[in-house]
């Protein structure tokens, strides 16, 4: 904002309210973008591991199906059934912390638009006033 136009009075609440605004756009900005690289970045996070479980689980499982042990047959009867359940369970977490973490990213995303929009706005009204004022002193000047 060009200061060269206002009373002495109100620079300093005008600084003011430049600075709270600048912080605040840095804030969600920073929030904004941190939250859509957890929401991008948590799948991955969760997913890999949860495959690499998976994977390790089906070999053991694979090599108890060579085997011809009848004691072993219940262990591969127990352990499909819970391994199903691990894989619906992680998922579920998975896709409820994806979902929430991309709300919360768009809740921020939406706050800083509005934002950036009503500090363009006093900026704009701001500029206006300050105009404004210029001309009424040409008018006085020249009248």
């Amino acid at each position: 904002m060009t200061e060269t136009m206002l009373p002495d009075d109100l620079r300093p609440i005008v600084e003011q309210v430049a600075r709270r605004d600048r912080r605040r756009i840095r804030l969600l900005a920073s929030a904004t973008i941190a939250l859509w690289v957890l929401a991008i970045l948590f799948v991955p996070a969760v997913f890999l591991p949860l495959a690499a479980k998976i994977k390790y689980h089906l070999i053991v499982l694979g090599e108890l199906a060579s085997t011809t042990h009848p004691a072993l047959a219940d262990v591969r009867r127990d352990s499909i059934p819970r391994l199903v359940e691990m894989i619906l369970v992680v998922t579920a977490i998975m896709i409820g912390a994806m979902l929430l973490t991309s709300l919360l990213a768009s809740i921020c995303t939406v706050a800083l638009a509005l934002t950036i929009r009503r500090v363009t706005l006093r900026q704009v009204t701001a500029s206006l006033a300050q105009i404004s004022e210029q001309l009424r002193q040409l008018r006085r000047a020249s009248d």
